[in-house]
């Protein structure tokens, strides 16, 4: 099944098993930092729930995220996946100068 699907993406003729490792560069453009930043707040969301004994499915009405501008600009580019796996409705984002912080209402 793996070599049908590389053979669909590869039409060059190349076995999956004789082509090249993808090399660092294939990556260009991501950044480390954002999924730190991300799953940093996404962090503070699921222990709020836990904290509150609901479960990781519970919708959050709203979820305000306080953090630098840096963070900020990380969480404004990924937020329909925080909101996506948060399962929250609104987010919001506020200025601090505060390491980030998450507070949430259901």
């Amino acid at each position: 099944m793996t070599e049908e699907i590389w053979s669909w993406l590869n039409p060059d003729g190349e076995s999956v098993h004789r082509s090249r490792w993808p090399t660092p560069d294939a990556t260009a453009g991501s950044d480390a930092h954002l999924l730190t930043v991300v799953s940093g707040a996404l962090s503070q969301v699921r222990r709020t729930k836990s904290q509150q004994k609901l479960s990781m499915r519970a919708e959050i009405s709203e979820a305000t995220v306080s953090a630098p501008a840096a963070e900020r600009a990380y969480l404004a580019a990924a937020e329909a996946d925080l909101r996506a796996a948060g399962r929250i409705a609104v987010l919001t984002l506020v200025a601090a100068t505060t390491p980030l912080a998450v507070t949430c209402t259901w």
